[in-house]
């Protein structure tokens, strides 16, 4: 009797948790330059979300449901003559079911916020960031001055100094995050963190979360990534698969084993890909005779453009798609959900590292290929 009590209230407890939960924001922003419009934007297990309002008298008021509280963002367009999208006027809350309260003077960035438990966590996190937040306002503001100057030298002196405070802020959100698994404001970073999953320092954040964490969609995806993260750790075998090629001739990728492979994966519009693609093709050159290729596997969807791309980085190695992009099983199988993305594979077909960088892939490469 007592275990099927126990199952019932397990049954229940996960029913609740996937059931639709009503919010309703309601807002009162004073002194606003007319006509002003309020965005809200999140997320549901259906894709993004945009809901708009035109505020009247300084009032708004959204409405909406979700499966469970989430992370949203609110950001206000007024006639104030700002089209800078680095200095919006934004700000982050949770929604939660009930009702989300939002009073301001003139802009969202500085309104006040009260709503649930999630936003009650979510001002406990701020709180602990703003010292952080304080010391990186000033540092972003002259990078911005800098890049519209084009002081490159000045613009570069100032990275080590973002990245130091950068490092200070992921570890105060790793400290929340051990010490609320409950929360939902951690459901949220380790769902961030999980678009590349680091093994060792996300497996033991994702089993600390509480059973109702995980019992949610993002829960279980994430669960999902994990079982993919373990089958792509160094020494584990990697996954085949077979690409058509520029001339639309399948190439099955086992058949490519007996050298180093770098797998890359990258895209035509993908920025970072771009500027990437000079350190694998100067790694290449260095390495190429040494028992070492590099197979591109690229996400575009439209053939010209993946060309064009390809002749215009000069990129010689074998390059493969089934321009699909996002949906392909290729890149569902890996787990790829930002790029670039890169493995590097011994002649035996195991993982040997993954995300090698710049000088980090060439420095990889010569204490290998010696």
């Amino acid at each position: 009797m007592k275990k099927i009590l126990f199952a019932a209230m397990a049954s229940l407890a996960l029913m609740q948790v996937n059931a639709q939960q009503k919010f309703e924001i309601k807002g009162k922003i004073s002194h606003l330059k007319y006509p002003a419009k309020i965005y809200l934007n999140y997320s549901d297990d259906e894709g993004r979300k945009q809901d708009s309002f035109e505020i009247t008298n300084g009032k708004f008021n959204f409405k909406g449901n979700l499966p469970f509280p989430r992370k949203a963002n609110l950001e206000l367009k007024q006639n104030d003559g700002n089209t800078d999208f680095l200095t919006a006027d934004q700000q982050d809350l949770f929604l939660d079911k009930g009702k989300i309260t939002i009073t301001g003077d003139g802009k969202i960035k500085t309104a006040l916020i009260k709503g649930g438990k999630a936003q009650k966590d979510f001002e406990v996190l701020k709180a602990q960031l703003k010292p952080l937040e304080e010391k990186m306002a000033p540092l972003s503001e002259k990078m911005r001055q800098y890049f519209k100057e084009k002081n490159d030298a000045a613009r570069d002196a100032l990275f080590p100094q973002l990245a130091a405070i950068r490092k200070d802020m992921t570890q105060t959100e790793t400290d929340f995050i051990k010490t609320h698994p409950a929360s939902y404001v951690t459901l949220s970073m380790l769902k961030d963190r999980s678009v590349v999953v680091n093994l060792p320092s996300f497996e033991p954040m994702y089993n600390n979360l509480s059973d109702e964490l995980k019992n949610t969609s993002d829960g279980k995806k994430m669960a999902n990534k994990l079982a993919i993260a373990r089958k792509l750790q160094p020494g584990q075998p990697f996954i085949n698969f077979t690409l058509n090629n520029t001339d639309n001739k399948p190439v099955n990728f086992e058949s490519l084993k007996g050298k180093y492979l770098l797998l890359d994966f990258w895209a035509s519009w993908c920025g970072p890909c771009r500027a990437e693609n000079p350190n694998v093709l100067k790694a290449y050159n260095q390495f190429k005779d040494k028992n070492f290729d590099v197979v591109a596997v690229s996400l575009d969807t439209k053939k010209d453009a993946w060309m064009k791309a390809i002749k215009e980085d000069g990129m010689p190695w074998t390059q493969l798609s089934d321009l699909m992009g996002w949906k392909s099983p290729v890149v569902l199988e890996y787990g790829i959900e930002a790029i670039p993305q890169n493995f590097l594979l011994d002649p035996q077909g195991r993982i040997v590292a993954q995300n090698l960088r710049g000088e980090e892939l060439s420095k990889r490469l010569a204490e290998i290929l010696k």
